[in-house]
């Protein structure tokens, strides 16, 4: 077991009680590393690396990170504490959530209702774009050079769209920290991540608008399989479902534990910045129910179906 710490030199002995303090819930032995954030990253076995060597593209080199022990691929070390101390805005949103669990559905609705509901613009926009992953750049780091050597139809039509948008590009080559804080001041910044709450910063829930959605996990786990085997060069999951479901089990696919994630946000569901949603319940609203005193399908055009009033009640 090798457990470090982003951005600074290994202590000895005698500062390991100090990080224990800070982790109590693990107390490890091997050698770690200082830093301003609490966070530490801890390497698989032998046997387990092994075993995702084989059943992933890229993001094979998957670390647990701490606190919460979420399963991230080592990229995040490069973003990790610029994440913790992002600078945050009161005008910020956040949509949060596990993988596959209806975050891009969610993000669209959130979107619109900042934007005074213009589809126009909406259409107008790619969703990397006005809707950044808050950790794009551990999918897109090391990414780069390896997919575009690829010749599958998706690596094909991702760059050909990268290559025809700038805002994409400037994405794919920088964090999405960067991004954030070179946004003007007077433009609300939306962000998604899936990164757990215990790794973002620590007064988020009081300054920004936090919207988190989940999903069934028997559900998310089909969609999120399905999402694995897609992307040439990227997650590219060569087991079967079987061996998937025992990954997700096990909590050794990225972005996993599914619980924990839910966890963390589920205690902090009752606080007036944070707006809790459940997939399976945005489906019941009806399309010809009216949202925010707008008709669904009105000439105007302003029509978002399928949306839960609690957002706009929160933005």
């Amino acid at each position: 077991m090798s457990v470090t710490n982003s951005g600074a030199e290994v202590v000895g002995e005698k500062k390991r009680g100090r990080l224990q303090k800070l982790l109590p819930w693990k107390k490890h032995k091997a050698q770690m590393k200082l830093t301003a954030s609490p966070i530490a990253f801890e390497q698989y076995d032998p046997q387990t690396k092994s075993l995702l060597k084989q059943n992933f593209g890229v993001l094979n080199n998957l670390e647990t990170v701490w606190p919460g022990g979420i399963c991230l691929p080592s990229t995040y070390r490069d973003i990790a504490d610029k994440v913790y101390h992002l600078p945050l805005r009161p005008s910020d949103v956040w949509v949060i959530s596990f993988p596959k669990t209806g975050s891009t559905w969610t993000q669209e609705l959130v979107w619109c209702v900042g934007n005074d509901c213009d589809l126009a613009k909406a259409k107008s926009l790619h969703m990397d774009v006005k809707f950044p992953l808050l950790e794009h750049w551990i999918n897109s780091k090391g990414m780069m050079t390896k997919v575009i050597k690829q010749k599958g139809a998706k690596t094909t039509k991702m760059f050909t769209m990268l290559r025809h948008n700038p805002e994409l590009m400037a994405l794919a080559k920088n964090d999405t920290t960067q991004i954030m804080q070179q946004t003007p001041d007077n433009e609300r910044r939306f962000v998604k991540t899936h990164i757990f709450f215990s790794l973002l910063p620590p007064r988020i829930l009081d300054v920004c608008k936090i919207v988190y959605v989940t999903r069934n996990p028997k559900d998310t786990v089909v969609s999120y399989y399905h999402h694995n085997l897609l992307f040439k060069g990227l997650y590219e999951f060569r087991g079967d479902f079987k061996t998937f479901v025992e990954l997700f089990m096990a909590n050794t696919l990225p972005w996993c534990p599914y619980w924990e994630n839910l966890r963390q946000a589920w205690s902090r569901k009752d606080h007036p910045n944070m707006c809790f949603l459940v997939y399976e319940d945005m489906k019941q609203v009806s399309a010809d129910e009216p949202w925010c005193g707008i008709s669904l399908y009105e000439d105007s055009g302003r029509a978002i179906a399928g949306t839960d009033t609690r957002i706009i009640q929160r933005l």
